[in-house]
């Protein structure tokens, strides 16, 4: 079988880059679950709250205003503006959250869903850490090395407050 070569003229290229401009760029039309906001409302009432996001600055900063979560949480991570090579599993955007809240690394619960990238630094700096396994969940890798597992798994979101209680 041959190889498919595809000859990118300069007005492709231009296309494709615009293309992927407007996807980066665009104002997302997204809404949380509502068990999730229920979540969001109950624990930023009892806890401070902090979000790590990677992925193009614009798009996330957009996901973010989209779905109106800014005023849960006291800081914002998006590790893109700390450069790509501190998106996770760097833990560059773990300690600017421990530096920015000034808190130690022992009272910090870090919540994620992605195995192979998400635990690996908080694990290593002495977080607690739970996995959210939704039932169409996007990331279904799971990580390579035993000590970059979750240390908790839940399926539903509602489980989240007790959990947190009995940590």
């Amino acid at each position: 079988m041959q190889p498919i070569q595809i000859r990118l003229t300069s007005r492709l290229i231009e296309l494709i880059d615009e293309l992927v401009n407007v996807y980066r760029n665009h104002i997302p039309r997204i809404t949380l679950p509502q068990d999730s906001l229920d979540v969001l409302y109950t624990l930023g009432a009892k806890y401070t709250l902090a979000l790590i996001t990677d992925g193009f600055l614009p798009a996330q900063q957009l996901k973010v205003k989209s779905l109106g979560i800014e005023k849960y949480f006291k800081c914002i991570v998006y590790t893109e503006q700390l450069g790509r090579e501190f998106w996770k599993p760097s833990p560059a955007g773990f300690e600017r959250i421990i530096q920015t809240l000034n808190v130690r690394p022992e009272n910090i619960v870090y919540i994620g869903d992605n195995e192979k990238k998400d635990f690996i630094a908080p694990n290593k700096l002495g977080f607690a850490t739970i996995q959210m396994l939704r039932p169409a969940r996007l990331h279904t890798s799971v990580c390579e090395q035993a000590g970059d597992a979750p240390q908790h798994i839940i399926r539903q979101i509602s489980l989240l407050s007790a959990l947190l209680e009995r940590l």
